[in-house]
């Protein structure tokens, strides 16, 4: 484990990044022995750590068990315009190589999505992309979290708290087509989607080919009446350049902007026309006016 550590490290700093070492307390608060932390992709800062503190007690939860050890804490899912970058940064810096891909449309948008694994788990990490025009249709810097729970009666559990406690259901419960997952997805007060899963496949790296599936599910995950409020419909003129914005803007909104070309007007007073919308209050007679307020009459 440390020398794994000292290789990330030593490879962050490589690439220039700057690296900043966690306090005792940060570290005491974290529950671990020693943290570092870095910038990575989308502004979202990077942690690794050495040997948790771990207590000899069972945490008292609801949950029986969440799965994590040397498979990790679940997965996280990105969207980027740039995803052979993204991908490259996680083979870099944590030696992540390629599950498989999954084709998928969700509000209209073509999406490819590349699952990255850097141990046995299916994937620590997924990259969405636009096909197409590029475009983040996701206003969150991470499009979902996945934790795995140990049974399926937590999954359930956790379902029926979601839908009780009244948080919106991105997703409901369905079985994906990669790592063949029972999950569902709720959506999270800072709107991302929170998913809990149950049961995913571990990858054999001796015999594991990468292959492209077609859709996130074999069953189940309908959408919900909240998953719209994350994934909404981008103009195509999102993330272009400022000149080719302005291009691509409608026609009359702001000076100097639209498709249409400015006319010139001749210099010098002109008569005042009156607005159409206008005309209608313009041809009303004038209210009668009290001698003592000089207010209209109602």
């Amino acid at each position: 484990m440390p020398a794994a550590f000292d290789q990330v490290i030593d490879r962050v700093r490589g690439a220039g990044v700057p690296v900043e070492e966690g306090s005792a307390e940060q570290a005491a608060r974290s529950e671990v022995e020693r943290l570092l932390r870095f910038p990575g992709p989308k502004g979202l800062a990077q942690e690794i750590f050495t040997r948790p503190l771990l207590d000899e007690h069972p945490l008292q939860m609801r949950t029986r068990r969440f799965v994590t050890g040397e498979g990790g804490m679940g997965h996280v899912a990105l969207t980027s315009t740039k995803p052979a970058g993204l991908r490259g940064y996680y083979d870099t810096v944590f030696d992540a190589r390629l599950s498989d891909y999954i084709d998928e449309t969700i509000s209209g948008i073509m999406l490819k999505i590349r699952f990255l694994r850097v141990n046995e788990r299916h994937h620590s990490i997924a990259v969405a992309s636009t096909q197409g025009v590029r475009l983040n249709p996701i206003r969150t810097r991470i499009q979902h979290l996945n934790v795995q729970v140990a049974e399926l009666d937590d999954m359930v559990g956790a379902y029926q708290r979601v839908q009780e406690l009244g948080f919106g259901m991105a997703l409901a419960v369905g079985q994906h087509t990669n790592d063949r997952e029972l999950s569902f997805y709720a959506q999270t007060p800072s709107g991302f989607e929170w998913e809990v899963g149950w049961n995913p496949l571990v990858v054999d790296e001796k015999t594991w080919e990468p292959v492209t599936h077609q859709g996130i599910s074999v069953w189940g995950h309908p959408r919900g009446a909240d998953s719209d409020r994350q994934a909404r419909p981008v103009p195509p003129w999102r993330g272009l350049p400022a000149d080719h914005r302005r291009r691509r803007a409608r026609p009359g909104r702001g000076r100097g902007r639209g498709l249409r070309p400015r006319s010139r007007t001749p210099r010098g007073p002109q008569p005042r026309q009156p607005h159409p919308g206008h005309r209608a209050r313009l041809t009303q007679p004038p209210p009668a006016v009290t001698p003592t307020t000089g207010r209209g009459i109602p």
